[in-house]
């Protein structure tokens, strides 16, 4: 190979099979020899209630102590490649940290195990659309390894799409290991990844809702039984790991105001434009991203964007628990400080000014994060910044208009707001955030409330947009894209 080959192959590596077709394997593929008969008449005496519940708690287990790992590699790293900045000053470094995970993730795919791993919830949905649920074993660790140097680093995502891919894998390989049959791999395999879902976030129901809800899986009452199981051993596993404490805690929980019902409602529109909003600029951005083909060029824009962010907005850093947790409990001065408008950081107009430059950059910075060539999930940046958005609204309201609020509650409610909105799916927002968040459900209604309206102003803006569009394109204005036999 002579140099121009060599310099050829590593700044454009060529692509491995697998990402052409998928992680997975089909049936076929898995067993190239035998017929489907064959291959059920061996792996049908495993398919048995007993078994398929065991093998469901010993998939909870393991994603519920992948998802403890996961989240104590990420502090772990975090801690230490920011132990030496001022938590009180601007910090250069911040600009630099991003650009260092992300092509380090990038050399960690390109060539050293050879995958893509990033966007691991479109390939899980892809994967079940194709019926390939036999997944490699190396996805029950590489995800985990990529998403703690992305995050660790300072990529601003969260880490449930690389635990959810991990738990995936750890249901197929059991499943698999034991000689079970390919349809009951395929739903152990939705089974692992809400598993994962559940064990990160501590929620054992949202949990189910992910795999219900997010992956669409068409379940039986025994598949249902056994998500039950492993999703409830998950969030048991992580939350005994952890020392019993949950990764939010909302000790000013009140009830909310039944007069203030109006502000409510109205939140929820605004929970469902912002939503619209987050969700429009996170695709512009992907979109752009998308037309720097070369990796190297992708990993460093990226990660120069994200620096830059973070550089004037460290609470971008991260998953974000840190500021969600302040704001349910009232610090509100961690919004800005560390950044720019450190100095100004107990002036009301600041705090706003603040929250609202967080709403403008969150999306982006989770779009190059994601699309730069990270391995991070989308669910933790819309909760936090959901607490952000509440936190706008209710102290706008308070401070500005004169009508108290309980901005703590607000602040709640907007973490189930976004998620609903943005990912489009409300059931498993109202339970995720109210599991992760409580004690138990007492801000249950306030919260499904918010989230529904979110959701459904969402559907609203989009179907708005589409007829918009095609009167557009039907009141005399061609879409250029077509020609004249084609409209």
């Amino acid at each position: 190979m002579n140099v121009a080959e060599f310099l050829q192959n590593f700044l454009y590596p060529p692509r491995a099979v697998s990402d052409v077709k998928g992680y997975g394997e089909t049936l076929s593929e898995r067993f190239p020899r035998l017929s489907a008969a064959e291959v059920s008449a061996r792996t049908s005496r495993t398919d048995r209630p007993v078994v398929i519940m065991f093998i469901a708690l010993i998939t909870g287990i393991g994603a519920g102590a992948a998802a403890y790992l996961l989240k104590l590699g990420i502090a772990g790293l975090s801690l230490g490649v920011t132990s030496f900045f001022d938590p009180k000053s601007l910090n250069w470094w911040f600009i630099l940290l991003p650009v260092i995970g992300l092509v380090t993730v990038g050399i960690f795919q390109r060539y050293i195990i050879r995958r893509k791993l990033y966007h691991g919830e479109d390939r899980l949905r892809h994967d079940f659309m194709m019926q390939r649920p036999y997944l490699p074993s190396s996805l029950t660790y590489n995800p985990l390894i990529a998403c703690i140097i992305t995050l660790g680093f300072g990529g601003s995502a969260g880490s449930e799409g690389p635990i959810a891919y991990s738990g995936a894998a750890i249901g197929s390989n059991v499943g698999g290991w034991i000689g079970m049959s390919p349809r009951t791999v395929r739903f152990m395999t939705g089974i692992g990844a809400g598993a994962g879902i559940a064990g990160i976030f501590k929620a054992p129901v949202g949990g189910m809702l992910f795999t219900i809800e997010v992956l669409g899986i068409e379940l039986t009452t025994m598949a249902v039984a056994a998500l039950v199981v492993a999703c409830v051993a998950s969030a048991m596993t992580a939350y005994c790991l952890s020392g019993f404490t949950p990764d939010i805690a909302f000790a000013n929980e009140s009830p909310i105001n039944l007069d203030h019902w109006p502000l409510i409602l109205l939140f929820g529109v605004f929970c469902g434009l912002y939503s619209a909003y987050y969700s429009g600029s996170m695709k512009l951005a992907a979109r752009w991203l998308g037309k720097l083909k070369n990796p190297w060029v992708k990993n460093i824009a990226a990660g120069l964007s994200i620096g830059i962010m973070l550089y004037l907005f460290p609470s971008l850093y991260g998953e974000g628990y840190g500021i969600v947790g302040a704001l349910l409990n009232g610090s509100w001065q961690h919004i800005v400080e560390g950044g720019i408008m450190t100095s100004v950081s107990n002036l009301p107009l600041m705090l706003l000014l603040g929250a609202l430059g967080l709403m403008l950059l969150k999306c982006f910075a989770t779009a190059a994060t994601n699309d730069g060539g990270g391995v991070t999930g989308d669910f933790a940046p819309t909760i936090m910044i959901g607490s952000v958005t509440g936190f706008f609204y209710a102290f706008l309201i308070t401070h500005w208009l004169g009508i108290p609020l309980q901005i703590s509650d607000y602040v709640f409610m907007g973490m189930a707001g976004i998620l609903s909105g943005a990912i489009g799916a409300p059931l498993m927002a109202m339970f995720l955030v109210t599991e992760m968040a409580t004690m138990g459900y007492g801000q249950f209604l306030p919260v499904a409330i918010v989230a529904t309206i979110s959701y459904l102003t969402v559907c609203l803006v989009r179907f708005i947009g589409l007829k918009m569009s095609q009167g557009f394109r039907h009141d005399g204005c061609k879409d250029p894209r077509l020609t004249d036999s084609q409209e």
